[in-house]
């Protein structure tokens, strides 16, 4: 493939080396220091699509949420499900975000991969940093991740004693606090402290039904980690951190314009509207502990760590999204996680680097139960209470090693072999008897490799070219215990990629281009009391992520990024297409019957080659400005972020398209002259978008809508 940055590559290269004798190395832009290579590094010597969040930069666009890096990331799409995030990484993620299910697109926190989707929704107030890794990841990190990363760094433990607090007030009733706190206890022992609350009182809408509001979510965290410099070559590092959230945001969707849904129930004028005879509610609640321990020897490094993670998640939907008891949903399910992971690496200069690791998971997934009732479930006697347990022992080697041939040229190889044991126990208990009784186990393997070469043109310019191969496990499907696990899924990764800094680095550009071949894609279909996985056989994606970085003068700092995507389905046999009833299916392709929408939709099958993939939008656009000015009363400051979503479409089938919507957020705010005291004015979905977040088409073409315009104060102090 022809890739759009080779035609930039002289360009730029001249420019840099035009300026060489100019720039200060004092001067510019300040640098990103990452571990995307388990290294700190700086970011723009890394041979990886990595987009470095930093925790200024997250404050500054109120980004106070996981779900809300999307807007400043290039080609990420996340989109909340109940309890659980869909995590997008140029096209690539999973579908399915019920019990038991792990994301294409891997999520760690200080090193710890969290295996459990809800634990990939939280908030941010002791952050360092997040680094989005693009492309697979796996010959460096514990858990195979096909098509990416999300990597969160929080903040050691400061020897000098410092605190923030933040009390903020919005519309909807909302009141929120974080604190954070950290101090020296000794010479060598230093331990913070991190909590958040937040609370919503009225919601964004109401449940015609009963007339109770929707939308409220509420949640609380808290989070420490002690800092232990045992001698100048061992450092250990422990951390606990617990949450509790509960929202009727997740499970609500409401019929869209245009759609009818069983029993007749048809938009409702509102989006944040909904008409259940269940109200929706979720609730999470989990945590954990991990101990890292890192040894120096004057040869090599040593890294361990150990964590714990356990939790609860429960869920009331109603699947049919009307007033009518057809399939009532409750969910209740608890999850465990342990992992251990070494890794030995060189710690000596040359221009061999290296690193090698082992990597162990233990997880379990029990549903207890997923019950289901309302009038699908007449057949065995008005119920159906489905008990399962899924789990999971996975194992790992991996080594990647870099190797400089000369000061500008530098070869990465790097490779991995996993397998995965799964084991899937399950019951019904319905009205009319015990049913459908399975016990059953298997295991995949895989080896998974990644080749790089990278070249400076200049101190300030690099180009990298890379393939490598991602990998994701079959599993078992907790919703249908019955049904066989999907099998494994597999990607090949090829990028060519350009970093570069230039007008007395000022400015910062990076580019990547990158052409994917999936296949076995893992996708999952939502159908009346559950979800049905599947896979589809095979895809090609390719595209263009870029990110601008400027500070034209002091004060103003300018941030860009642009995701490309072209992504279709070369083969799909059999794949799932919904049809509003009354429709056949004997047709080739399903087609609609005479006469008026009876409600509900019917379920089909068809080829979908050719058409687009899921969660895959043509374009994504983000956009932000932050002005910062002194005066003799303290500093000041303004910022705005716009991004823009292209639209995609939710399904397979391609009947129904997420419309395109554009964001905007914006902050005002002081700061007194010591910087002790601080006071922010902030807004985010300034112009009040109205837009569906997710759309689903099982039972019918249903919503849910996303966040409305919401603004308030902010409160600082800090020391």
């Amino acid at each position: 493939m022809r890739s759009p940055v080779i035609a930039v590559l002289a360009t730029l290269a001249t420019t840099a080396n035009a300026q060489t004798a100019e720039q200060s190395q004092g001067s510019g832009l300040e640098e990103v220091v990452v571990t995307a290579q388990r290294r700190s590094e700086n970011l723009q010597s890394v041979p990886i699509a990595v987009t470095a969040l930093t925790a200024d930069m997250l404050e500054k666009q109120g980004i106070g949420r996981s779900l809300d890096i999307t807007n400043v990331t290039p080609g990420l799409v996340i989109t909340p499900a109940v309890t659980a995030p869909q995590i997008y990484i140029r096209g690539v993620g999973t579908l399915n975000a019920a019990p038991g299910e792990e994301s294409s697109n891997a999520v760690y926190v200080d090193g710890v991969y969290l295996a459990a989707l809800p634990s990939a929704i939280f908030s941010f107030n002791n952050i360092e940093r997040i680094e989005v890794l693009k492309g697979p990841q796996g010959t460096l990190f514990g858990r195979n991740a096909t098509g990416g990363l999300i990597q969160v760094v929080t903040r050691d433990p400061s020897f000098d004693n410092t605190y923030k607090v933040d009390l903020s007030y919005g519309n909807y009733q909302t009141t929120a606090a974080s604190a954070y706190i950290s101090g020296g206890l000794s010479d060598n022992v230093a331990l913070d402290l991190a909590g958040s609350f937040s609370d919503q009182g009225e919601g964004f809408g109401v449940n015609r039904f009963n007339g109770r509001e929707v939308g409220k979510t509420r949640d609380k965290s808290v989070r420490s980690k002690l800092l232990w410099n045992v001698s100048e070559d061992t450092v250990i590092r422990f951390a606990a951190d617990y949450s509790e959230a509960a929202t009727s945001a997740g499970p609500a969707r409401s019929v869209i314009p245009g759609s009818v849904a069983l029993g007749g129930q048809q938009f409702l004028g509102d989006p944040q509207d909904l008409n259940f005879n269940l109200h929706p509610w979720a609730e999470t609640s989990g945590g954990g502990a991990s101990l890292r321990i890192e040894h120096d020897w004057s040869w090599a490094k040593l890294l361990s760590i150990s964590a714990y993670r356990e939790g609860t998640f429960d869920v009331d939907s109603d699947q049919d999204s009307t007033a009518l008891a057809i399939v009532n949903a409750q969910v209740r399910t608890d999850f465990s996680q342990l992992t251990q992971e070494l890794q030995l690496q060189s710690n000596q200069d040359g221009r061999l680097q290296w690193i090698a690791g082992l990597f162990y998971l233990a997880s379990e997934t029990n549903q207890t139960p997923f019950g289901l009732s309302g009038a699908s479930q007449a057949a065995v006697g008005g119920f159906t209470n489905r008990f399962a347990s899924q789990d999971t022992d996975s194992y790992a080697v991996f080594a990647q090693s870099n190797y400089s041939f000369t000061d500008s040229t530098r070869l990465t190889t790097g490779v991995r072999f996993s397998k995965d044991e799964r084991g899937i126990t399950g019951r019904d208990e319905t009205g009319i008897g015990t049913r459908n009784v399975v016990d059953r186990e298997t295991s995949f393997d895989s080896t998974t490799w990644r080749l790089a070469l990278d070249q400076k043109l200049s101190d300030d310019v690099m180009v990298y070219g890379s393939y490598s191969r991602g990998f994701k496990s079959g599993i078992y499907n907790l919703l249908a215990p019955t049904a066989p696990p999907v099998r494994p899924e597999q990607l090949d990764a090829f990028e060519v990629g350009l970093k570069s800094e230039l007008f007395d680095r000022t400015v910062r550009a990076n580019l990547s281009s990158f052409y994917y071949q999936y296949s076995d894609i893992q996708l999952s279909q939502q159908v009346p009391g559950g979800v049905f996985l599947l896979n589809a056989a095979e895809a090609t994606m390719y595209g263009l992520d870029a990110e601008l970085l400027a500070e034209p003068f002091d004060g103003l700092t300018l941030r860009g990024g642009l995701n490309l995507l072209h992504a279709e389905y070369d083969s799909f046999p059999g794949a799932p297409y919904t049809l509003p009833s009354p429709a056949t299916c004997a047709t080739n392709p399903p087609s609609l019957l005479a006469g008026p929408r009876t409600g509900g939709n019917t379920t089909c099958a068809t080829n979908a080659a050719g058409n687009d993939m899921v969660r895959a939008p043509k374009w994504t656009l983000n956009f932000s400005a932050d002005y910062r000015w002194l005066t003799s009363i303290g500093a000041f400051s303004a910022s705005a972020n716009y991004y823009y979503n292209d639209g995609y479409f939710p399904d397979p089938d391609n009947r129904i398209h997420v419309p395109s919507y554009s964001l905007v957020n914006a902050e005002v705010g002081w700061w007194s002259e010591s910087e002790r005291f601080g006071v922010r004015l902030w807004a985010r979905n300034l112009l009040d978008k109205e837009y569906y977040s997710n759309i689903v088409t099982s039972t019918g073409d249903n919503g849910t809508a996303g966040l409305p315009r919401m603004y308030g104060i902010t409160l600082s102090v800090k020391h």
